[in-house]
C-alpha cells in the first residue's frame, strides 16, 4: 500500500516501500489535460530533459555524471492517459547499502537540477542543444511515414475520435514542430511548471524520512490535483477510408466504441473477451487468421477502456483485405455467440494470471498502479481480488462484452507495388 507524504513545501509524494529490488525507482510526472497545442512542445521539452541542464551542459557531461553514480539510468518520455497528457522523468538507482554511497541523493539532486535548472541563454533555451534536439525529433516524425502501423492507428484515430486532441499522435505532430524556437518552448516550460500538477513516486527499500529529506529543497507551484481521466464518446455511424501507399504490404485497422470503463463490473470479462479474442496466442484471431489461414504477418486486439476503444490491427496482403475483414468479423460474432470452450477460458484466465503476476515484479508497473490507484481509488483491487476477479468471469458475461462493443471505423493503408519492382 503507498503512502502519500506531504512535505512542507507542498510537494506530494508517494512511497511504495518495496524490499524485493535492489534499485530504487524514482518517476517524476506532469499532467495536463491533453491540449493538442502543447502536444510537440511537451515532447521537445521531454527530449531536452534527457541530454542536458545548466549543470550538466553538453551530453558528455550528462551521461558522465550519470554513470558516475553506479550506472544511474534517467529517461524522459511523453504518453496519454485518458484526457491527460503525461510528461514523465524515471531514474533507476542501486540502493546505497549496497555501494556505500549516498546514490539516492545524488540521483535526486541530479533530477533536480533538469526539472528546476534546464541550459538556458537569456531567456530562451541553449541554441545549440536545442536545435539537434529539434532536428532529431523531425528525422523521428519523417521516419514515421514508413511506418504502415503507424499510418493506419493515424488514421484509424483521425476517422474515429470526435475530438482532435484524440486523433493526434500524443508527440504533436512535426508541422506543430517546426513552429517551435528556442524562446516559444521556454516560455512553454515557464506555463508547464505553474500550470501542470507534478507527481512523484518513489518505489523501493526506503522510509518516509529518508523520502521526505531527499526532496526537502524541491519547489513547486503548479495545481495540486487532476483527476478527471476518462473519455467516453457516443456511438455514431460506421465510417470507412483508405489511402494508397508503395509498399508490399497493407495494413487494416478496426475500431469498436468500448462502453466499459477501468474498474467497471464488467471489466475482467473484457480482459478474458480480449484475450479470447485477439490478444493472446491461443486467440481466435492469432490461431485462426494467422496461423490456420495464413492470412496475416500479424493480427491482435487491444483495447483502452480510458477513451472507450477496441481496436484490431493487422498486416496482411494487398489481395487478402477482403477475407481478412471479413473472417475478423466472423470470429467477432462467434464470441458473441459464445464459439469458444472452457478450455479456452481456461487457457486464457491462465496466461492472464501468469502476466498479472509478472507484472508485480515489474517497478514501472508497480508505480503505474500507485498512480491509477491515486486517481480512481474507489476502483483499486487488492492482486487477491484481481485474480479471484479474474477466476469469477463466466462464459455468458464474455459474450456480454461483445454484445456491448459496436464496430465504428475501419482504416485501411492499401500497399501499391512500387512500378519500379
Amino acid at each position: 500500500m503507498p503512502t502519500i507524504l506531504t512535505s512542507a513545501n507542498g510537494l506530494k509524494i508517494q512511497l511504495i516501500h518495496e524490499t524485493k529490488f535492489k534499485t530504487v525507482r524514482i518517476v517524476v510526472r506532469f499532467r495536463e489535460l491533453i491540449n493538442q497545442e502543447h502536444l510537440a512542445e511537451r515532447a521537445l521539452l521531454s527530449n531536452l530533459f534527457e541530454v542536458s541542464s545548466s549543470k550538466y551542459a553538453t551530453s558528455s557531461d550528462f551521461e558522465t555524471a550519470l554513470a558516475m553514480n553506479y550506472g544511474t539510468r534517467m529517461s524522459s518520455s511523453v504518453s496519454n492517459k485518458g484526457v491527460q497528457h503525461f510528461l514523465t522523468l524515471a531514474m533507476n538507482v542501486v540502493e546505497p547499502r549496497f555501494v556505500g554511497e549516498d546514490t539516492l541523493k545524488t540521483a535526486v539532486d541530479f533530477l533536480q537540477t533538469v526539472i528546476f535548472e534546464p541550459k538556458v541563454s537569456g531567456n530562451q533555451f541553449d541554441t545549440s542543444i536545442f536545435e539537434i534536439e529539434k532536428n532529431n525529433l523531425l528525422h523521428y516524425f519523417e521516419s514515421l511515414l514508413d511506418d504502415n502501423s503507424y499510418l493506419a492507428a493515424k488514421g484509424l484515430s483521425e476517422l474515429y475520435f470526435d475530438k482532435k486532441e484524440f486523433s493526434l499522435s500524443n508527440m504533436g505532430s512535426a508541422e506543430q514542430l517546426k513552429q517551435i524556437d528556442a524562446k516559444h518552448l521556454f516560455e512553454y516550460y515557464k506555463e508547464m511548471m505553474t500550470s501542470n500538477v507534478m507527481d512523484i513516486f518513489v518505489l523501493g527499500n526506503i522510509t518516509e524520512a529518508e523520502v521526505a529529506e531527499l526532496f526537502s529543497s524541491w519547489q513547486f507551484k503548479g495545481k495540486s490535483e487532476l483527476t478527471e481521466i476518462f473519455y467516453q464518446q457516443p456511438v455514431k455511424l460506421f465510417e470507412s477510408r483508405s489511402i494508397e501507399k508503395e509498399a508490399f504490404q497493407s495494413q487494416l485497422s478496426l475500431a469498436w466504441n468500448l462502453p466499459i470503463q477501468f474498474g467497471d463490473k464488467d471489466y475482467m470479462a473484457l480482459q478474458l473477451f480480449n484475450a479470447l479474442y485477439g490478444s493472446q496466442p491461443n486467440s481466435k484471431l492469432f490461431s485462426i487468421v494467422r496461423e490456420r489461414e495464413s492470412l496475416a504477418y500479424e493480427i491482435s486486439s487491444y483495447f483502452d477502456s480510458f477513451i472507450g476503444q477496441f481496436r484490431v490491427s493487422a498486416g496482411i496482403d494487398p489481395a487478402d483485405y477482403v477475407r481478412v475483414k471479413e473472417l475478423t468479423l466472423q470470429l467477432f460474432e462467434a464470441m458473441k455467440n459464445g464459439d469458444f470452450s472452457d478450455e479456452d477460458m481456461a487457457q486464457c484466465k491462465a496466461l492472464l494470471r501468469n502476466a498479472f503476476l509478472a507484472s508485480q515484479d515489474s517497478v514501472a508497473n508497480l508505480v503505474e498502479e500507485a498512480f491509477i490507484d491515486q486517481i480512481l481509488p474507489e476502483r483499486k483491487l487488492t492482486s487477491k481480488e484481481w485474480l479471484s476477479q479474474l477466476e469469477e468471469v463466466t462464459k455468458g458475461e464474455v459474450q456480454d462484452v461483445a454484445e456491448r462493443l459496436t464496430l465504428q471505423a475501419e482504416f485501411q493503408v492499401k500497399g501499391v507495388v512500387p512500378n519500379d519492382y
